[in-house]
């Protein structure tokens, strides 16, 4: 994970690599690769609060029986407002899109988000 602190407030990417099972199932193990860009931009008029938009892109590593494909497989879309309780606790609030690759037809979430973030 990299956070960085510019003027107009944070950047943070992270990186992640997972190994899926699906116990059951043929060909059981699928591995996939996720990247997030999140930016965080502080709400002058509302001390404490912030402005929130982020991207979350999956892609599928390899084929598998239950996976769709090898390739792009989901993408999650959030805005919203965060709100710093203290140094360590954060909450946001807001929409997100949630766009996934199935076989047979495609599924689009319209997500209301609320997440709380204990940072310790």
């Amino acid at each position: 994970m990299w956070r960085d602190k510019f003027s107009w407030g944070s950047l943070t990417a992270r990186s992640r690599l997972e190994e899926r099972w699906a116990p059951r199932v043929g060909d059981v193990m699928a591995v996939r690769y996720r990247q997030l860009i999140k930016a965080s931009i502080p709400l002058s008029f509302a001390p404490g609060y912030s402005y929130i938009i982020q991207d979350e892109a999956f892609v599928s590593l390899n084929d598998s029986d239950w996976i769709p494909r090898r390739g792009f497989d989901q993408n999650r879309f959030f805005t919203g407002i965060g709100y710093a309780f203290n140094k360590n606790i954060t909450g946001e609030v807001g929409y997100m899109n949630q766009y996934i690759i199935r076989r047979g037809a495609n599924l689009m979430d319209h997500i209301l988000s609320v997440n709380l973030f204990l940072n310790y």
